[in-house]
């Protein structure tokens, strides 16, 4: 699928990500989004139009499967981790990744996050 714009992006890998949580039968999962209009279309009632609309449909469908689910919203720059996987995945051949253990250069962003630390300032080689 080509995607068109960092909200289809966002989306996009939400859709895959609920679908990893339900492959691994994980019961509890904290989702954060950069994109608030994703979480608009996603919690609200209303039918989004347009090249979106299947994508949000199974998004919904998807996160009604888990047990526990919290979606919020945090800033880019609240979420280094996420970025930094953005940003590797930008800079890939376009194909799907999947980590069974994180990117050696995102370990030190995962530590800051473990231990609610603000990742500001410092720039990581992703």
């Amino acid at each position: 699928m080509v995607v068109s714009s960092s909200l289809a992006a966002e989306v996009w890998a939400l859709r895959e990500g609920l679908t990893l949580c339900l492959d691994l039968q994980i019961q509890a999962v904290e989702i954060e989004l950069d994109a608030s209009a994703a979480i608009s279309f996603i919690s609200g009632n209303s039918n989004t139009n347009g090249d979106l609309s299947g994508l949000v449909d199974d998004c919904r469908v998807l996160l009604l499967q888990l047990p526990q689910v919290k979606l919020l919203h945090r800033y880019r720059e609240a979420n280094s981790c996420a970025d930094a996987l953005a940003r590797l995945g930008a800079a890939g051949d376009g194909g799907d990744s999947y980590f069974v253990t994180p990117p050696h250069n995102v370990i030190p962003l995962l530590n800051f996050d473990f231990l609610g630390k603000p990742v500001c300032g410092t720039s990581f080689n992703t």
